[in-house]
């Protein structure tokens, strides 16, 4: 009898065990959770009682949710009139918002340039990240055709699918993305190559299967489908952080347009325009240096000048021995965040704004070396948005022009070389604020 008994208890505890609930991550969202909007001004929530909420939105003075945030940081929108996109969840005796998505609400924003972010393809368990123009379309069997062409059959050039097929017998050749798997290269009958690459799942027995086809000379096509490979993510919680981390960008990208209206208004409430030129000052006077000091006193005693730089210059008239002074106003990224580099083999060491990407290209044909920069990873010089070079020979002062969209500025450091930034106009602050700490030695 007792033999008999056990089986049953055994049972029962295991069904005891299954209904015990674990703890539970308030920030990862229950698929079964809406996604709904709010609006209204955001106030920071600092009642002493036990919450995840960090601040409250109100309209017309009412309360409209206590919110919180793993992804956006709700203290850039203090104050600000937003929309958010998120899903409501209890907690204890309250409500409280779970913020996913921010918009700023103002219509007189400034709208900050910003390469598209990569699209994220996902299914059965596995996603990636895939460039921002490419297109797909899925098939009834489940197979993904990318292309930059939705319109034709032809301009597809990369396939993806899942199978749950035997691994291949053949040795792994390939690791990638915490991957093992097979890769391959032949040439189809049209001569294109054709890059096939399979890769064994780690937390499902999913064999996953890419096919690139390309021209020998596509190596754009070759570069974009290594960054896929190496994006792929496997599992539900490493899949749920990378959305999180592309909405974390949006976020960071709304605060941003923020930022860019306040230096805005800074410059409006100095009342100098980007190039300012004062009234000429006498070097022979006896206060050519207080002069100096005043002035500068004066320019910048209209804000806070703790996020606005001054790149100052000082322009000799040799025959009339007068002095100018050339102001620049622009907002200074280099803060506790920025990179600092240096380099003795060239000579020279500069701070990088946080946000911003750089690579050192080393020499070419007419510059000790080049030095490429963009606000996202770069491989080639092509990639950068602005280059700063080092060059050989002396120029006597500053020099700064424009020729469209490009902006050019000269540095004169050193006595045997100088520094040039030539790139895009909508990255000045950046240009400016690696100008402001450059140093030759």
């Amino acid at each position: 009898m007792q033999k008999f008994v056990w089986p049953f208890l055994a049972l029962g505890l295991l069904l005891t065990a299954c209904v015990i609930p674990s703890e539970e991550d308030p920030f990862e969202r229950i698929p079964e959770e809406k996604i709904i909007t709010i609006s209204g001004e955001v106030f920071p929530f600092d009642v002493a009682v036990a919450t995840s909420a960090t601040h409250r939105v109100e309209r017309d003075g009412k309360l409209v949710a206590y919110v919180a945030s793993d992804v956006v940081l709700l203290n850039s929108f203090e104050g600000e009139e937003v929309e958010f996109d998120g899903f409501i969840r209890q907690e204890k005796m309250r409500e409280i918002f779970w913020v996913q998505k921010v918009r700023i609400q103002k219509t007189d924003i400034v709208e900050v340039a910003y390469p598209p972010l990569d699209n994220i393809y996902e299914s059965r368990n596995i996603a990636f990240e895939y460039p921002p123009n490419w297109s797909v379309s899925q098939a009834p069997d489940g197979v993904a055709y990318f292309s930059t062409d939705t319109n034709s059959v032809r301009s597809v050039f990369m396939t993806f699918s899942i199978e749950t097929a035997k691994k291949s017998l053949n040795d792994p050749n390939i690791l990638i993305s915490n991957l093992t798997g097979i890769k391959r290269i032949e040439q189809d009958e049209n001569g294109k190559e054709r890059e096939m690459v399979e890769l064994y799942g780690n937390t499902s027995k999913n064999v996953y299967k890419f096919i690139l086809t390309r021209e020998k000379d596509e190596y754009d096509k070759k570069k974009e489908f290594l960054e896929i490979l190496n994006s792929i993510v496997e599992g539900e919680i490493a899949i749920s952080e990378l959305k999180r981390q592309q909405l974390k960008e949006l976020a960071k990208r709304e605060a941003e347009k923020i930022e860019a209206k306040k230096v805005e208004e800074i410059q409006a409430k100095l009342e100098i325009p980007v190039e300012y030129e004062p009234p000429v000052i006498e070097k022979k006077s006896g206060n050519f240096v207080n002069s100096l000091k005043n002035l500068f006193t004066r320019v910048e005693s209209g804000a806070p000048i703790d996020d606005v730089g001054l790149v100052q210059e000082l322009l000799v008239d040799e025959n009339s021995n007068n002095v100018k002074i050339k102001a620049e106003v622009f907002k200074n990224l280099i803060d506790q965040r920025a990179f600092y580099y240096e380099s003795h083999h060239y000579g020279f060491s500069m701070w990088s704004p946080y946000g911003y990407w750089f690579k050192n290209f080393g020499p070419s044909d007419t510059a000790i070396t080049e030095i490429g920069f963009a606000p996202y990873a770069i491989a080639e010089k092509s990639q950068a948005v602005f280059i700063l070079k080092v060059l050989e020979g002396v120029i006597q002062s500053n020099e700064t022009e424009t020729n469209g969209s490009i902006l050019i500025q000269r540095m004169a450091e050193g006595k045997d070389k100088y520094f040039e930034l030539s790139g895009s106009s909508q990255h000045r602050d950046a240009m400016k604020s690696i100008e402001a700490k450059l140093k030759a030695f």
